[in-house]
């Protein structure tokens, strides 16, 4: 485990505290005050042009943009560690392991950022309305966003190269929550959420404000698109099946894009925040940050057990469900009445395999999830990603790539299980193949028609021992 002090940057208390820091992004230059860098952080990374020895009075642009970079990962990465290991141990490395490298200037192209495993690279844009150039890397919102991705992959890289909208969709949503719970850190931002609806749009829910701005210059105002974010917690989006959704359209519409149905989910745990907040006395920053760790630790406990299910949204909300019942079920009916409401769970009758816990038992491996409690047990049978070739599965549509239907692409395979004190079973998820296989079908033809397959920096997937395997997620 690698730590961090101020001390073994070479920085004293005192230099670390003349570090101006934007909270949010250059859009809000109010949400600006001096910070220290984390004092410990646990997980390996380094930030390009960070440089200890240098004061602040001393900083050029790209330095400061450095620090504000380290700044909110160290934060973020402390925030998940407190919280994930009041059940599990904290994460020891990355999903490929080594040191996360973070490139606050990667280049001038579109506004964009990513992760690539290895890296997280942030790039710059001039926009065309204010002439003005813009820098992912400003925007705290951005950053902590792509270090979503990278936590993520660390807990789950099983999900990495899944060919599943509702995987991918998650991936953004997980993202997005990720960068919420960074902002939310700062005792300034809570006193003033606490004053405003946080059903409607705010400062928490809002995402990447300035880059928001920017799109919106550039694609001249397109309609559905806001000037005020890029992406909002605060939405009224249900759930739909992907498969069913236009792949285009415009961004104030729901489609099977991993960003768009990302915020299905988002819009979810963000409302249980708001009513968990609503439910504590008191309704001050203390309940606030109650609600805050509260949505936070169920999330990240649900990612031990939630199996890799083509209905993965469905999936993560019956799990967080199962995990809050676990610890007493202070908050179930909360997330049981949004999950509903939003159509991510139906009340339908469940017709169940019948299995008891002496049944699945058997078949335990060691790498199974499993969580234990007084009132039962929550199992995901963990498996090997299902390998398959779509031209062994389906027929071919008109205009489809002979290459991608040839090739191996992961679809999800796992069961999980939910056993009460005396073994019986009271849920369980199981995957369908052939719906399994049609989201296949339509994540790897999106892949070769929006032109994300090759074999430069800029494509997302690649060919490698004639599979489909991710590159990078934005």
């Amino acid at each position: 485990m690698l730590q961090r002090t101020l001390s073994t940057l070479g920085i004293s208390e005192s230099e670390s505290e003349g570090y101006m820091y934007y909270m949010n992004d250059p859009s809000t230059p109010n949400l600006q005050k001096k910070a220290q860098l984390p004092m410990q952080v646990y997980l390996p990374f380094s930030v390009q042009g960070f440089h200890p020895e240098i004061t602040g009075k001393d900083l050029q642009n790209s330095q400061r943009r450095a620090i504000g970079c380290y700044i909110t990962i160290g934060n973020s990465i402390n925030y998940f560690q407190e919280q994930h290991s009041m059940f599990n141990p904290p994460i020891h490395k990355w999903a490929m392991g080594g040191n996360l490298k973070i490139v606050p200037e990667a280049g001038k192209k579109h506004l964009n950022a990513y992760y690539d495993r290895g890296s997280l690279k942030f790039f710059y844009d001039i926009d065309p309305i204010t002439k003005q150039t813009i820098y992912t890397s400003d925007s705290a919102d951005i950053v902590s966003h792509e270090l979503g991705h990278a936590i993520l992959d660390s807990i789950r890289p099983d999900l990495w190269s899944m060919q599943s909208i509702e995987v991918w969709g998650f991936h953004e949503a997980f993202s997005d929550i990720n960068a919420i719970l960074s902002i939310m850190q700062h005792e300034e931002i809570l006193n003033k959420l606490v004053d405003v609806d946080l059903n409607k749009s705010n400062i928490a829910s809002r995402l990447a404000e300035q880059m928001g701005l920017t799109i919106y210059n550039v694609t001249k105002k397109q309609k559905g698109r806001s000037p005020l974010y890029l992406r909002d917690a605060a939405n009224r989006f249900d759930y739909e099946n992907p498969i069913n959704l236009p792949t285009e359209g415009n961004p104030d519409e729901l489609l099977a894009e991993c960003h768009s149905f990302g915020l299905v989910f988002l819009g979810a745990w963000y409302e249980i925040m708001i009513r968990i907040f609503k439910s504590l006395e008191g309704n001050g920053v203390e309940s606030l940050k109650a609600a805050r760790d509260a949505a936070a630790r169920c999330l990240y406990k649900s990612l031990k057990v939630v199996p890799k299910a083509v209905k993965f949204t469905e999936a993560i909300a019956e799990t967080m469900m199962a995990v809050d019942r676990s610890e007493g079920g202070n908050y179930v009916e909360i997330m049981k009445s949004v999950f509903t409401e939003r159509n991510i769970i139906t009340p339908k009758i469940k017709m169940l395999s019948g299995k008891k816990w002496s049944d699945v038992k058997k078949f335990i491996r060691k790498n199974d999830a499993i969580i234990s409690h007084k009132n039962g047990l929550i199992v995901r049978c963990e498996r090997e990603n299902n390998l398959i070739k779509l031209s062994d599965r389906t027929i071919r549509s008109l205009g489809a790539s002979n290459e991608i239907f040839d090739l191996g692409v992961e679809i999800p395979n796992e069961s999980y299980y939910e056993f009460d004190q005396h073994g019986n079973l009271v849920n369980e998820i199981n995957n369908d193949e052939d719906e399994a296989i049609e989201s296949a079908m339509v994540c790897a033809q999106m892949i070769y028609d929006e032109g994300h397959l090759g074999s430069g920096d800029d494509t997302m997937w690649e060919i490698f021992e004639n599979k489909l395997i991710r590159t990078f997620i934005e």
